[in-house]
């Protein structure tokens, strides 16, 4: 048994116990999984020039939203690059929830004085705790708590407020796995029995599973892949942003290789540098369950607008035999339940 990640703000008081990795992943993939996500830096922001004050963090269109919608969006440094993502939920007229890995996506914002403009701003982040439920079963097992056929009709990127054993809650149906499944944000005072009761029948899973899960997905993560100076093009990501930025020849990529580093929570060291021709910049690896090899995640050059290369090479050596592989990458044809509707 591992005993691994502490919530990064103390507002559950255990520490979680897993088990091992690829018993998560096999969990996730095929039946569902518990993650605490309550390391997220999340803010309510409310009144008229909300979407004004957001605009300095996000450059996406939200007007458009109605009640109950949530959006994907990124955020960018000073210098236009991208530095994370976001998620943003409308929890009604002029009132939005923002959710963030990255604390300075929320620090930016509590730290705007502008008298000029009607906007109230809520640090969550000791108020609030976020559980996900990834997995083919997901709806199945959230039913033991909550009513399973008002869940049933929540749409992709949607979500409502709903009951759980005895505590209202949101519920959102997304997830950073590729699987079926929903976000919970429930209050803190009421978070640690809530873990309680869904890690009685969901099997709880720790980072390294996310991280393995989210690679396969062909997901970003801010500290790895937006350790690089990349654009919103330069991610394949240029449909949820209006930014506009020029695209400097990169591509992101999913790739199968061989390495000997240790793996878990593998993130890169030291200063990265823009690919040349034939090398890629791996930003995130993970180990391949049943196999030598692993796969991950990395910045190739352009070097043709109609063709690309099938092999790289990593530049630091870290990584060889190196070949790129469709993302996802574990269900190309998506055949699994995955793509099936409740």
């Amino acid at each position: 048994m591992r005993i691994v990640d502490i919530n990064l703000f103390d507002t559950i008081k255990v520490v979680h116990q897993y088990s091992d990795v690829n018993s998560e992943t096999i969990a996730c993939r095929r039946n569902a999984a518990l993650f605490d996500f309550s390391f997220m830096s999340s803010m309510r922001i409310s009144g008229a020039d909300s979407l004004n004050i957001l605009s300095r963090t996000a450059k996406r269109d939200f007007k458009n939203m109605k009640t109950g919608d949530i959006r994907y969006a990124l955020s960018y440094n000073q210098s236009g690059f991208v530095r994370s993502d976001i998620t943003l939920w409308k929890e009604g007229k002029n009132e939005y929830l923002l959710m963030s890995g990255l604390p300075d996506d929320v620090n930016d914002l509590l730290d705007i004085e502008d008298s000029q403009l009607n906007y109230r701003i809520e640090d969550l982040r000791k108020k609030i705790n976020i559980f996900s439920i990834q997995g083919p079963n997901s709806l199945h097992k959230l039913s033991h708590f909550l009513n399973g056929e008002l869940l049933k009709r929540l749409s992709y990127f949607n979500f409502m407020k709903i009951d759980v054993l005895g505590t209202q809650c949101l519920i959102g149906r997304l997830g950073y796995t590729g699987e079926l499944g929903f976000e919970i944000v429930v209050p803190s005072k009421q978070s640690s029995l809530l873990w309680k009761h869904l890690s009685s029948r969901i099997t709880p899973c720790g980072l390294i599973a996310i991280n393995q899960l989210r690679i396969e997905a062909g997901f970003v993560f801010y500290g790895n892949e937006f350790r690089l100076p990349v654009t919103e093009k330069d991610l394949g990501l240029e449909q949820f942003s209006n930014n506009n930025a020029k695209k400097q020849d990169l591509r992101l990529i999913c790739f199968e290789g061989t390495t000997n580093q240790n793996l878990d929570l593998w993130a890169p060291t030291g200063n990265l540098v823009l690919p040349e021709v034939n090398q890629i910049i791996v930003t995130s690896a993970c180990k391949q369950p049943g196999s030598s090899k692993c796969i991950g995640l990395g910045f190739v050059k352009i070097f043709d607008e109609f063709s690309c290369m099938q092999s790289y090479v990593d530049p630091f050596e870290s990584f060889w035999d190196i070949k790129e592989v469709p993302r996802p990458f574990y269900d190309t044809l998506k055949e699994l339940p995955r793509t099936k509707l409740y």
